[in-house]
């Protein structure tokens, strides 16, 4: 949703829908779109192999499609909050987040000209000398992640 890989020169785009456009988890599918003579080959190959989607999937997924641009959305702001709040955190040693590349990363053109968004993924690592014991410590109901009013104003 944040990434136009055709716009940019891709010949063919092939996209999970489990996670991010199912958004329920129930259902598994896949998706492919380019141009007719690219995506011709895989539809015959398709046919073939009798992989089509089922009605009641391909329903799952048109329901899941009215939300999806929300839940993306959602899921971007909540991303940077959870991110911003492990930068400064004294335990964290780095972020990797596309929404910090700093000017001077060579990496922060492709993604201006690329992105619209960072989205949801990122990593981090623990200064801490055992990350596992780091990981086990961390209590998600905990009051100290940032709020939804805190994430809802950035």
């Amino acid at each position: 949703m944040f990434q136009r890989p055709l716009a940019h020169g891709a010949d063919i785009v092939i996209y999970s829908l489990t996670k991010y456009v199912g958004g329920h988890s129930d259902l598994v599918a896949g998706g492919v779109t380019g141009s007719k003579d690219m995506v011709r080959p895989i539809k015959q190959l398709r046919g073939a192999l009798g992989t089509q989607l089922d009605p009641n999937t391909a329903w799952m997924i048109m329901r899941s499609m009215e939300t999806m641009s929300l839940r993306m959305e959602r899921a971007n702001q909540n991303a940077n909050a959870i991110a911003g709040y492990l930068r400064s955190h004294p335990k964290i040693a780095s972020v990797n987040y596309l929404g910090f590349l700093s000017d001077a990363d060579p990496r922060r053109a492709v993604f201006a000209r690329q992105c619209q968004a960072p989205g949801s993924t990122f990593s981090f690592h623990v200064k801490a000398a055992s990350p596992r014991r780091f990981a086990s410590s961390i209590d998600c109901r905990s009051s100290n992640w940032p709020s939804r009013s805190a994430v809802r104003s950035r």
